[in-house]
């Protein structure tokens, strides 16, 4: 059972949510952009100032001031990338609510439908139990999740009005696994209210089994709404996992970009300076001596 069969759907869901605050992410990029222009310019100047721009040979001279306006535009863009992911990450925790519901209407809302959608869905989930090792008194969410995941229940999200057979790939599948996870425990929290489980927790062996049979007369409303909260959880941590990887990524992408022009520097004052040094000190030597 995959919810989300293309990453470009579930972009284009963002992309929905996202589009009505579209100017408040371009105030943000040109904000983040100026700050590292600053930032940068700053550096530029110490930089200049201890004669890090300097070189002996003139041809090699001209040639390193033109990583003045490489590290400008990196910085810039690098900066304007940053401001953009950090708008974008505090727009959607705001619009939580919304964006669950968007993933709710396309993808788990469809499974329910008719009749026939929720028997299939109970019929793999009793599938999925047989294949737990029953000699145990209690079996993990996250070992009812995988289980669940084996079978590969048949999922559909709906997309420019049709219903599709839904594949997940990439980031993507990860997203599916805390869906089914948040569905789980939806179930397990509709079915026993006085229960206090997460995503980490535990359930008895019959206490499961008595859940899938009493499947067939769940309030389903009270259940949309406990699936609704944890989905809330899951893809607000979802959110923060992709925000914190890529800030990371941009950061990393940004000094290996720099890392060329740091190591030149080394490479000169080590070895090239040194040796050109040398070399001239011993054109020195042979004109003192033939004078």
């Amino acid at each position: 059972m995959n919810f989300i069969s293309d990453s470009f759907d579930f972009v284009y869901y963002l992309w929905e949510l996202l589009l009505p605050s579209i100017g408040s992410i371009i105030f943000s990029i040109v904000t983040a952009a100026l700050f590292g222009l600053f930032f940068i310019v700053i550096v530029v100047l110490i930089l200049w100032k201890i004669g890090f721009f300097k070189r002996s040979k003139t041809y090699y001279n001209v040639f390193v001031k033109l990583y003045i306006p490489y590290m400008i535009l990196v910085t810039v863009y690098i900066s304007g990338m940053i401001g953009a992911m950090m708008e974008v990450h505090d727009i959607l925790e705001r619009k939580n609510d919304q964006m669950v519901s968007v993933v709710y209407e396309n993808t788990v809302e469809p499974m329910f439908d008719t009749n026939k959608e929720k028997r299939i869905f109970i019929e793999n989930l009793r599938a999925a139990a047989s294949d737990l090792d029953n000699n145990k008194d209690h079996i993990s969410v996250n070992l009812i999740t995988s289980a669940l995941l084996k079978k590969g229940t048949t999922a559909r999200y709906e997309s420019k009005g049709e219903k599709h057979a839904a594949e997940s790939h990439g980031v993507f599948s990860d997203l599916d696994r805390e869906i089914h996870k948040s569905i789980i425990l939806a179930i397990i929290l509709t079915k026993k209210d006085n229960v206090k489980i997460t995503s980490s927790g535990t359930v008895t062996i019959e206490e499961y089994h008595s859940i899938i049979d009493g499947l067939k007369d769940m309030d389903y409303d009270k259940f949309k709404k406990e699936l609704k909260i944890q989905m809330g959880s899951v893809l607000g941590d979802f959110m923060d996992e992709r925000y914190s990887s890529f800030r990371f990524s941009l950061i990393l992408f940004y000094l290996l970009l720099m890392l060329p022009i740091i190591l030149e520097f080394l490479i000169y004052k080590q070895v090239l300076n040194k040796r050109w040094e040398k070399a001239l000190k011993s054109e020195e030597g042979l004109t003192d001596v033939k004078s």
